[in-house]
């Protein structure tokens, strides 16, 4: 639950290897292609990107077909007030991992970072001392943020919902619930 999420794409369908990946740990969350061309796309947690390359190599050899493997960002909004907007502007040109400033639409402002992969633990603590940072360079009262949100993968412990998980037992124990229908 700690190691970072990986997306791996690989060049191939792997409807046909749902139980090797579940128990791998590996979640498929994506297919698309034409019947000449496949690509899947898979997410999992890993300490580094080898280690995620292997785990999903593992599970579909011999025909892994590994086409990408990247880390997935993780994104962390905190509410801000008009004060700050200035000071987030201006950090953001300094440091890539902070996003900006963001208004919503019930006239809220949050700033937002996009920070590398890690546990939520992780993120919170780089999301507090990057906060601290803004305020302490723009000359302003160091204080914690009242909240944070991690938002996407990483606000999760799994990455499939559990109607999902119902959906694939259903087909692996009835593949083609159409096969006995017969058509009057």
């Amino acid at each position: 639950m700690n190691d970072p999420v990986w997306r791996v794409v690989v060049n191939r369908r792997v409807d046909d290897v749902a139980e090797a990946l579940e128990q791998a740990h590996v979640v498929p969350i994506s297919g698309h292609g034409t019947a000449s061309s496949w690509k899947s796309t898979l997410l999992l947690r890993a300490p580094d990107e080898d280690a995620a390359r292997k785990r999903v190599e593992d599970a579909l050899a011999p025909q892994a077909f590994v086409d990408t493997v990247e880390r997935v960002p993780a994104y962390v909004s905190v509410p801000i007030d008009e004060a700050l907007r200035n000071a987030f502007i201006r950090a953001a040109g300094t440091d890539s991992r902070i996003g900006g400033v963001i208004d919503d639409e019930q006239g809220h402002i949050e700033a937002y970072f996009v920070l590398d992969s890690k546990s939520p633990p992780e993120l919170r603590n780089e999301t507090r001392g990057l906060y601290e940072r803004v305020l302490r360079d723009a000359r302003l009262p160091p204080k914690l943020p009242e909240a944070l949100y991690i938002t996407g993968l990483h606000g999760f412990p799994e990455f499939e919902s559990r109607a999902r998980k119902l959906q694939y037992e259903a087909h692996r124990l009835w593949p083609d619930p159409l096969s006995s229908v017969r058509c009057l």
